[in-house]
């Protein structure tokens, strides 16, 4: 049997450290491992495998962490399964078009919706990249959600 304070089959005993004492900060992704059991703070924590940080803070690290996909630079990379290579989903910024892999941005003022949200209410689609605004014109002041342009002019 071991003495107070130390853990084992009595022939060989180790002192109980922050780790079995659960004084430690590691992450739920994390080992902790003692450095020295008899001195309070003296553990270390490392990330498991398929997870990068400080062993207090451990993400993922999948594909899109280590750059293996192929995601366009105008795209989200999201890891599905980061211990499973090419296990990841590439989605278009929002206002691009696309798969994830090729994203395009669309000219909205050439739509229908857009324009006619601009156009008819005295204003005019000016294409931004992912998106467009309405600019109204002279006399006019853009107001409610800044896609329309009252009938009443500017003091």
């Amino acid at each position: 049997t071991c003495l107070p304070g130390f853990t084992g089959s009595g022939v060989q005993c180790s002192e109980f450290g922050d780790c079995e004492r659960g004084r430690h900060v590691c992450h739920n992704n994390a080992t902790c491992h003692n450095i020295d059991p008899r001195v309070r703070g003296s553990h270390l924590c490392t990330c498991l495998p398929g997870f990068s940080g400080s062993g207090s803070e451990c993400g993922e690290f999948g594909d899109c962490q280590r750059g293996l996909h192929h995601c366009h630079v105008n795209a989200t990379c999201d890891n599905i399964d980061p211990s499973h290579r090419a296990s990841h989903q590439c989605t278009c910024l929002p206002g691009l078009h696309g798969n994830g892999t090729n994203c395009a941005d669309v000219n909205e003022c050439n739509e229908m919706e857009a324009a006619m949200r601009c156009h008819g209410n005295k204003g005019n689609c000016v294409h931004t990249f992912g998106s467009y605004e309405c600019r109204c014109t002279s006399g006019y002041l853009l107001r409610e959600n800044e896609t329309h342009c009252p009938s009443s002019t500017v003091d």
